[in-house]
């Protein structure tokens, strides 16, 4: 589980330098986002359907890479809620349209170096 934890927050943290490197008023809130958002445990206390269906994401992600595709599980990481909020444009207190959304999941996918499918 710490693993999981420090793994995800690391990747976070990675992604969050990336944007740095554009310097840009939104990459700092970026970078402070992703080291203050937390992640919500797959097991016991505070575990409901939503943190399950995150956790699984996060597994299913690192079986990817464990297979040796990691841009299949770096998609797969950059669909999970906290990725999104931290790349979200109005940032993760902003309103939850879908478009914000959408635009956090495209932004993570350009963080870490990966185009979407069918642009």
């Amino acid at each position: 589980m710490r693993i999981m934890l420090i793994a995800t927050i690391l990747f976070l943290t990675a992604m969050a330098i990336s944007q740095e490197a554009k310097p840009n008023a939104t990459s700092t809130n970026t970078a402070e986002l992703a080291a203050s958002t937390g992640v919500t445990a797959c097991i016991g206390t505070g575990a409901d359907a939503a943190s399950l269906r995150e956790c699984e994401k996060r597994d299913t992600a690192r079986l990817f890479l464990i297979a040796g595709k990691q841009e299949a599980a770096l998609r797969i990481l950059c669909n999970t809620r906290t990725a999104i909020e931290v790349f979200r444009p109005n940032g993760a207190l902003g309103n939850d349209k879908y478009e914000d959304n959408v635009a956090g999941n495209n932004r993570c996918l350009q963080a870490v170096g990966l185009e979407l499918k069918g642009k």
